[in-house]
């Protein structure tokens, strides 16, 4: 049913009216989200950074079941092993020096959505640790003898080539078919031109609200993004356009020279 939606039926859903545009490589990750977002499936993001992952995740938590409850961030691409384990499974007071009792991402997350970003990142050895708890619904935190059970609908993120890592032994292949279920690619902005137009005046709205004054933008200055090839995708979309900004406050016309990649 949802694989049929036309992009005027995908328009009527609220939610989606964050992921701005209107091309097809973007309408079809919003009928795979609908696939899949009421169901506990593990869900995973592929794509260059900047591109809107987290976002996309964010908007499947909030069309899931599971709407009313925490959505929870954990970024993998922070800390070493010990505190891999602090952060998600949480530790009890004395565990290490100067621990406290802490809840950990995993019991935060209860009920709700576990989004894990940057899940490439983890070493192997803590992905042992996570595939485990993946597989038994169960984690201890740091220094306990007691085990919890979590009921968290994972969703996961990366920008990495996961295939190629498992050829390599640097991701485990055990973990890789727990977490790819149900793969959505998120597309590079350059392979988005057709939705610039759409994009551009969505930021300078964002920009007149915090400059608290009017900006527009010359046909010419918008064919001139569509030519970048934009590797820093919407991080490097929006520094651009706010230091266009800045450079136009005069005028409040944001032209073609004022544009620098």
């Amino acid at each position: 049913m949802f694989s049929k939606l036309a992009a005027a039926e995908l328009k009527m859903v609220p939610q989606f009216s964050r992921l701005v545009g209107s091309c097809e490589k973007l309408n079809e990750i919003k009928r795979k989200i609908l696939m899949v977002a009421d169901t506990d499936t593990p869900l995973i993001f592929f794509g260059e950074s900047g591109t809107g992952k987290t976002l996309a995740a964010q908007i499947a938590h909030e069309l899931s079941l599971r709407k009313n409850k925490p959505f929870v961030i954990a970024n993998m691409a922070n800390g070493n092993a010990e505190l891999f384990e602090s952060n998600l499974f949480g530790n009890v007071r004395g565990a290490f020096t100067d621990a406290r009792d802490r809840e950990g991402l995993f019991k935060k997350a209860d009920t709700g959505t576990l989004f894990m970003d940057e899940i490439a990142e983890l070493s192997l050895d803590c992905q042992a640790k996570l595939l485990r708890v993946i597989e038994t619904g169960l984690f201890r935190p740091v220094g306990s003898d007691e085990e919890f059970k979590c009921d968290a609908r994972l969703i996961f993120a990366t920008n990495a080539d996961l295939r190629q890592m498992v050829s390599k032994r640097l991701f485990r292949e055990d973990l890789y078919w727990r977490i790819v279920d149900f793969p959505i690619e998120v597309p590079a902005l350059r392979e988005r031109r057709e939705d610039f137009p759409l994009l551009v005046q969505n930021e300078l709205v964002e920009i007149q609200k915090r400059a608290a004054r009017p900006f527009s933008i010359t046909n010419e200055a918008v064919q001139k993004m569509r030519q970048c090839e934009w590797p820093g995708n919407f991080r490097q979309f929006k520094a651009c356009l706010r230091r266009a900004a800045i450079l136009c406050r005069d005028t409040g016309v944001i032209d073609e020279d004022a544009i620098s990649f």
